[in-house]
Formats: structure tokens, sequence, C-alpha cells
């Protein structure tokens, strides 16, 4: 609340508050607010970086495991033929 000090025979009783009580809670609810919001963007970026990394090791396991079939049946078709 921002407004006039009360006026006192002893002169004024106190300050005008340069921002509002209920604007000071305000600005420190959207700091927090913007701090948060850094936080979630980080840690989304962390986890789209994780995904990414196992996204690419399952693609290079999958290569891996379609190679070792191949040679499997390679090999299976061989001993069978000899």
């Amino acid at each position: 609340v921002t407004g006039v000090p009360t006026l006192l025979d002893s002169g004024l009783a106190g300050n005008t508050p340069p921002v509002a009580i209920l604007q000071g809670f305000e600005n420190a609810n959207t700091d927090e607010i913007n701090s948060i919001q850094q936080q979630v963007a980080v840690i989304t970026d962390s986890a789209n970086l994780q995904a990414d990394m196992l996204r690419s090791e399952f693609v290079n396991t999958e290569t891996t495991l379609a190679g070792l079939q191949a040679e499997q049946a390679s090999l299976a078709s061989f001993l069978k033929s000899g």
C-alpha cells in the first residue's frame, strides 16, 4: 500500500515505501517463477540431450545386432552345406 504517511504533532509517522507491499510480493513471486522456468528449461535440455544419446546408442546396437544375425545365418547355411 502506498500513500501519504500519517502526520503527527511530532512530524511524519513514517516514510512512503517506493513500491507497494503487494507489488513487492508480486515482484518477488514473478522473479521466483522466472527462476523456476529457467531451471525447468535447463532440465528439459539435459533430458532431451540424454534421450538423443540413448536413441543413437539404440540405433547403433540394432545395427550391430542385425549384422550379427546376418553372420549367424551365413554360418548356419555354411555348416548345413558342409
